[in-house]
């Protein structure tokens, strides 16, 4: 069995390609962990090593806390109820998000497929997030309305002091405001 540990310097935001030696790492392997500070997920570097065959494993923003919590779970049980759900919004036409903040928003979905990030990675070229649960996907392009309200934590923020309100118009932001989060985000 041949491993490596290779350190790099964090990237400045999340999707950016890792450096050429690096990528060039990744298609050597059959298994890549990428515990960094920003997300690898949906680099170059790792679709050309999945579509060579490596199992990628990526752990934006992991933590000591997060791998002791998360990392010990039962992913069998995770698979099941992600695959569940991914099956739920794929014969739905809508989401409808709400909350006491006051999210409320419309997301139309009709005919979209979910993706699972189940964090089973058998088979060469599968990957994704860890620790896993997340079923995704995109709403209809230009047909979103209402308002969502950030109360708790943000990607490239972290928890925000004060709520982030956006309204959303035809799929797209249309207004922001809030904290200071909601000018620097």
């Amino acid at each position: 069995m041949m491993w490596c540990w290779f350190e790099m310097l964090p990237r400045r935001t999340n999707g950016e390609e890792p450096p050429v030696d690096v990528a060039d790492l990744m298609k050597r392997y059959d298994v890549v962990l990428c515990p960094t500070s920003k997300s690898l997920t949906h680099t170059d570097a790792c679709r050309v090593a999945s579509q060579a065959g490596v199992r990628i494993g990526t752990l934006a923003g992991v933590t000591e806390e997060i791998m002791i919590r998360c990392m010990n779970a039962d992913y069998n049980m995770i698979a099941e109820r992600t695959l569940r759900l991914v099956k739920l919004l794929e014969q739905s036409g809508q989401i409808r998000v709400t909350s006491p903040a006051g999210t409320e928003i419309l997301l139309p979905i009709k005919g979209r497929k979910a993706h699972a990030s189940t964090g089973i990675f058998r088979e060469k070229g599968q990957g994704g997030n860890l620790p896993p649960g997340e079923a995704c996907l995109a709403p209809l392009e230009g047909q979103s309305n209402g308002v969502v309200v950030i109360d708790g934590s943000m990607a490239s923020v972290g928890v925000v002091r004060d709520p982030i309100r956006i309204e959303v118009k035809d799929g797209f932001a249309t207004t922001i405001s809030g904290g200071q989060e909601a000018y620097t985000s």
